[in-house]
């Protein structure tokens, strides 16, 4: 087999460990892999050398491995993290306490901020003060900062994150620190603004600063540990690593840059919708990716998939747009504009105090997992209420090889919800399933209905190992039209790694008025500095010069507010058309978000950005959507016998005998439900009101049998 093209995709969830692979030959293998062990990096190698005895290949044969994963969002949510101390200038150690004044929930009295990554106690000041034009104020008193860094490092500080005022502009000070910490206190792990974030807003910067070194070490010793095991089966793989923006990019960068890898698992999954999408020919489109712990979801207008500036993780809906922030961590990095709940198959139902019941956040794993896995799970999941309901059977093994215990579950929602709640075992069921779809529902809106647009014409595309059971339920909700359940729902991620492009992201902070004289100068040069960082990355980055395409955009606001509205500059611009060009880009962006434009107001230019690509592994084929219709024939196979179950679908419809089908079985006339697909990595549920085909690309097309007035918008 040739080493040229053996590609493997590796998603680590927080149930399964989803594996793709793809050889040679152009075809596929695939794997889930059930997370029994602990450490991560067990599953991924069990996972990796049974697939390469799958798809037979050799160890040696592997030529990259592009992996996403889960574990820095985790330590973060659960305060995992190392012992962190922040350095700032003198003046300024409670940036982290003082925050912004927003709030996620006004009027709840009882509501805390969360606890900063870092303690006051752990925040300590030097002397040095640069203006906010660059000019050296105060210059750094390095004897103060060796005392400082030598008490942290007594008192087992692993990792700083360093943070001077108005780096953004100069980072000189940050420099010197940096090489202070390298030269004189090698074990500790260092992060600086000016590399992580620079840019304008101090508590954004410091807050994506303090959040790259709380992570750092994890990453560091996560990826070190798998390249170490993949060694030593004889794996001499590249290990690049998926962003939160959607790109890749190689290990190495991966550890200098980790808060950048905080949303991978989310950014995988809109990778591949982006492309199967545009392949269907639909430019609008909204993800549902259900998974063990979370339910995650994305927006693509016209093709594209959203990107922001801005993240926040920890608040109740995780989200990039600011309606719900103030209740978690910012992040000034470059991340696809997604919405995360606690809402997988996993997630945990219970009654409470009051006698209400929730649905997650807090999830039951991989272990023990659900009560129906029959490894002494004691509380009630998702995955156990459609158990209870009949839409998972103990006949079907999920993922393969997770054999189903029906009456445990059973069992466990009538003791633990229906006789709390006073219902029977099948109601208490359906309503940790609506609560589930609910929740889902709820992260959908936030980036369609909250925002102005409307969600009925976007195309749902539901995968992941719960999405393509609980979408009908979720369209039905939200009155979408259109489910696209894609090939491979449960690897759909791991699929989108290998879809994905080399990526590196740079900003650099300005204050600079379009109606400035210097506006082209100053932008020539910044973005002249900014590709010579491409260039310093050498191998680390991968993305070299002429293979590569570099786009230009720009944050600009109106003089006075606080908010930025990011927008794109062409590189073949003529100098003379730069402010008249940016200022109209930016007063259509600002009227689409907000509602108005003030064209008798001064826009002023805050940061610039360039994000360089390449196609991933030098161009080798990928085998993309056009192809895996084909690719997938060995995978779906008929159904050789007629088959029915009894679903129980709620007091609407009560017990139905719903045909048990295979994707194979399905055409592009539609077929009216009740209908159940159960699959390898998934299963598709498609109630009695609804009716499901098949399209030209093998996925699954799933519509209300009287659709709504508006249609999803497509290419035609």
């Amino acid at each position: 087999m040739s080493t040229s093209t053996v590609r493997m995709g590796v998603d680590t969830g927080g149930t399964f460990t989803d594996i793709v692979m793809l050889g040679a030959d152009g075809k596929f293998s695939i794997l889930k892999v059930d997370n029994a062990s602990e450490e991560p990096q067990d599953n991924i190698l069990r996972g990796a050398l049974e697939i390469l005895e799958k798809g037979k290949a050799k160890p040696a044969d592997l030529q990259q491995i592009i992996h996403c994963t889960t574990i820095l969002g985790n330590a973060i949510l659960q305060r995992r993290g190392p012992k962190t101390a922040l350095l700032t200038t003198k003046g300024f150690r409670d940036v982290l306490e003082l925050r912004r004044q927003r709030y996620p929930m006004l009027y709840d009295v009882f509501w805390e901020k969360p606890a900063a990554l870092v303690s006051r106690a752990m925040c300590r000041e030097v002397t040095e003060r640069i203006g906010a034009d660059g000019e050296i104020i105060i210059p750094l008193d390095l004897e103060e900062a060796r005392k400082v860094l030598n008490e942290l490092s007594s008192e087992s500080v692993i990792s700083v994150a360093i943070c001077l005022i108005n780096a953004c502009v100069n980072p000189a000070h940050e420099q010197q620190l940096a090489k202070l910490v390298r030269d004189q206190f090698p074990k500790l792990i260092v992060s600086i603004s000016s590399e992580i974030s620079p840019e304008w807003g101090e508590y954004e910067r410091t807050s994506t600063t303090v959040t790259d070194a709380y992570v750092k070490p994890i990453l560091s010793q996560y990826l070190g540990s798998l390249q170490k095991s993949f060694q030593l089966k004889g794996v001499r793989a590249a290990l690049d690593v998926m962003q939160s923006s959607g790109g890749i990019m190689s290990a190495p960068q991966a550890i200098e840059r980790a808060v950048y890898c905080l949303e991978s698992g989310p950014a995988a999954g809109v990778v591949a919708t982006c492309a199967l999408s545009e392949h269907l020919g639909i430019e609008d489109a909204v993800t549902l990716e259900m998974g063990g712990t979370t339910a995650k979801s994305a927006i693509i207008e016209g093709g594209v998939a959203h990107r922001v500036a801005e993240y926040e993780i920890g608040t109740p809906v995780a989200l990039g747009g600011r309606a719900l922030n103030g209740g978690g961590y910012v992040l000034r990095i470059p991340v696809i504009d997604t919405a995360e709940v606690g809402a997988g198959g996993g997630s945990i139902a219970q009654v409470d105090a009051g006698g209400s019941l929730r649905v997650g956040p807090e999830g039951a794993g991989a272990v023990p997992g659900p009560i129906c896995y029959g490894r002494g799970g004691s509380r009630v999941t998702v995955t156990d209420a459609n158990v209870v309901l009949g839409y998972i059977r103990e006949d079907h093994p999920l993922g393969g090889n997770i054999r189903i215990d029906k009456a445990l579950a059973e069992k466990a929602v009538a003791d633990k919800i229906a006789k709390p709640l006073g219902l029977s075992t099948v109601d208490a069921a359906v309503a940790i399933r609506a609560v589930a779809n609910a929740t889902m529902a709820r992260a959908i809106r936030a980036l369609t209905t909250e925002r102005g647009r409307d969600v009925r014409r976007f195309a749902m595309f539901a995968f992941g190992g719960g999405g393509p059971g609980h979408a009908a339920e979720v369209a039905r909700l939200l009155g979408s039209n259109r489910i696209v359940v894609p090939p491979l729902p449960g690897l759909f991620s791991a699929l989108g790694l290998l879809w994905a492009s080399l990526e590196q992201h740079y900003s650099r902070a300005t204050k600079l008025r379009l109606d400035d004289t210097r506006v082209n100068g100053v932008l020539a040069d910044l973005y002249r500095g900014l590709e010579a960082k491409i260039e310093a990355g050498g191998a680390n980055g991968k993305v070299q010069s002429g293979s590569r395409s570099v786009e230009r955009f720009v944050d600009l606001h109106y003089v006075g507010q606080f908010h930025d509205l990011t927008v794109p500059l062409k590189r073949n611009l003529a100098p003379s058309k730069i402010p008249s060009t940016l200022r109209e880009a930016f007063e259509a962006e600002h009227r689409r978000t907000y509602g108005y434009a003030s064209p008798d107001e001064a826009v002023e230019i805050t940061n610039v950005r360039i994000v360089a690509s390449a196609q991933a592994n030098g161009g080798a084929t990928s085998a993309g959507p056009k192809e895996l219709s084909v690719l997938m024939q060995d995978l779906y196979r008929p159904s050789t016998t007629k088959t029915q179950w009894p679903i129980y679908f709620g007091k609407e419809f009560g017990v139905r005998e719903a045909s048990i089908l295979s994707r194979a079985d399905l055409r592009a006339k539609p077929i009216k439900g009740p209908i159940i697909i159960p699959e390898y990595d998934s299963t598709i549920v498609i109630p009695p009101d609804f009716q499901v085909s098949k399209d030209a690309s093998g996925s699954v097309v799933i519509e209300p049998r009287r659709p709504a007035s508006k249609s999803t918008k497509s290419k035609k």
